[in-house]
């Protein structure tokens, strides 16, 4: 019995300590020692290796111990030796896999947000996301063309009300249960996904026209990161509660749009939170049926009785601006080209824009951050803190070759990009994809190009704001899916038991 509690309750206590990290981390936090001999442990490691199920550590109880890890699958082999008290010893073994959900996560106000100054010197191009004419790489409104491709199905063709089916995608991983996809016509939604390699997924139809979607290899599977999952829910004074697959990505203030039947439908965020805690999959949005007129493109006000039509899986997605500066640029926009007039002085700043961006404070982000003094080279997925250690210093960095690579870039200070993008820094030539947070001024010489979102917050510890000035060319392009692919590392993990590889020992 003590055996089998140890591993039972060994995914609730690897929560309750806030794990942000990966598979290769845990052995760490459960043994206090590393599987492999070049690799160390920080001090005070080992806080899971022992549960006590008794008054004290000579009675009953279960030592853990990782005995295996399996990067490739994200998962890890626990031992669980349990102790009854009399001298009795047990031995189990468990296969478990860390799993995160893919959530957006963050929400930049605009492809290039700025407080203080901005001044342009050169050539700068921001480009946001529009309501009527979506620009950049978004080819129809709320859906992510192309993340993968069909390998294989286990059905030709998919006629309406047809059970769930098996289809095989070259490329899974911004794909996961409860995902809703998008295929020729049709609109699926991921039920289950394998995790052994083979990019399986289980599939539901939600909506199929009349003759049926054929699922042929090659065919492109495009993703819809926020869709409605649920009917609409009313609240007061006309405000309607919008359950969504994805709702992380919205923040209270931000529009939100969608289609149907040819017509564009607008309404304000008032809220944004999950119906269960801690459950990403039970996300909604709170929105009151109101749209702006300040410049911002028409759309038609979303009324409860619209919304009650609406299918599950219809594509949401948030419109944003090329630019959000809490001040004018200097000069005002002659030299960029803005999908939308640059926002007026209601931007936040400090703290609070670091709150709004990343949805929790910067000592949680600091804390499940990959450290390092400088930036150097092309950025490896996942959430990186250049600059000091303590989260509230702040430094003067400078990337002399350029910034290209994929995730999360939070600098810890100014930051100068002096160079050029590199066309081998990354497959498609691109640059940087993912955020680019900088906590205190920007300064660009080179020609940068960034897929995703960069924001200046311009903190000084002195509490004096200096400009940014952009010299070079700074092309931003607002990227949803450079942005999932990133912000979803920040997505806290899930630790699940692996069905039948229970055993003993």
């Amino acid at each position: 019995m003590a055996a089998e509690s140890g591993l039972n309750s060994f995914p609730a206590r690897l929560q309750e300590t806030a794990f942000a990290g990966n598979v290769s981390e845990l052995p760490c936090l459960v043994q206090g020692a590393p599987l492999s001999v070049t690799a160390a442990c920080p001090p005070g490691s080992g806080e899971l290796g022992t549960l006590l199920l008794g008054p004290d550590a000579s009675g009953s109880r279960a030592e853990l111990r990782v005995v295996a890890l399996h990067p490739e699958s994200a998962s890890l082999t626990l031992r669980s030796v349990g102790h009854d008290g009399s001298g009795a010893r047990t031995t189990l073994l468990q296969d478990f896999r860390l799993r995160r959900p893919v959530q957006m996560e963050v929400a930049p106000p605009a492809a290039f947000s700025a407080c203080g100054e901005v001044v342009l010197r050169g050539r700068a191009r921001f480009v946001g996301v529009g309501v009527n004419r979506p620009e950049g790489p978004v080819t129809r409104s709320g859906v992510l063309a192309g993340v993968t491709t069909l390998v294989s199905g286990e059905a030709d063709r998919v006629l309406p009300g047809a059970p769930p089916i098996t289809a095989h995608v070259a490329d899974a991983r911004l794909l996961d249960s409860g995902s809703v996809v998008q295929i020729g016509h049709s609109t699926f939604e991921v039920l289950g996904r394998t995790e052994d390699g083979s990019n399986a997924l289980q599939l539901a139809a939600l909506v199929v026209p009349p003759g049926g979607e054929r699922l042929s290899a090659g065919r492109a599977v495009d993703l819809v990161p926020s869709a409605l999952r649920a009917p609409p829910i009313p609240l007061n004074a006309g405000a309607l509660r919008l359950p969504l697959t994805d709702a992380s990505g919205f923040r209270s203030g931000d529009l939100l749009a969608l289609q149907a039947d040819g017509v564009t439908y607008g309404a304000t965020v008032s809220a944004q939170g999950l119906a269960v805690p801690g459950d990403p999959a039970s996300g909604y949005v709170d929105v009151q049926p109101t749209w702006p007129g300040d410049g911002n493109e028409a759309a038609t006000p979303l009324s409860f009785g619209t919304a009650q039509g609406l299918a599950r899986g219809t594509p949401l997605w948030r419109p944003v601006p090329g630019a959000s500066t809490a001040r004018p640029l200097t000069p005002p926009g002659e030299n960029g080209a803005f999908s939308w007039p640059v926002a007026g002085p209601g931007l936040d700043c400090g703290e609070a824009l670091f709150l709004r961006v990343f949805g929790r404070p910067k000592r949680e982000v600091f804390e499940g951050a990959v450290r390092a003094d400088a930036l150097s080279g092309p950025v490896a997925p996942g959430v990186h803190w250049i600059g000091p250690r303590d989260p509230t210093a702040r430094a003067a960095l400078s990337l002399p070759g350029g910034l290209c690579g994929e995730g999360l870039v939070i600098v810890a200070g100014d930051l100068s990009l002096n160079g050029a993008n590199r066309p081998d820094c990354s497959e498609d030539g691109s640059g940087f994809r993912g955020l680019l947070y900088v906590m205190g001024h920007l300064n660009v010489q080179g020609a940068s190009d960034i897929l995703g979102a960069v924001v200046v917050e311009g903190s000084a510890p002195d509490g004096v704001t200096r400009p940014s000035t952009l010299h070079g060319a700074l092309n931003v392009t607002y990227d949803e899916a450079a942005l999932l692919q990133a912000g979803h590392q920040l997505t806290p993990p899930e630790l699940q038991a692996v069905p039948g590889s229970w055993r003993s020992r």
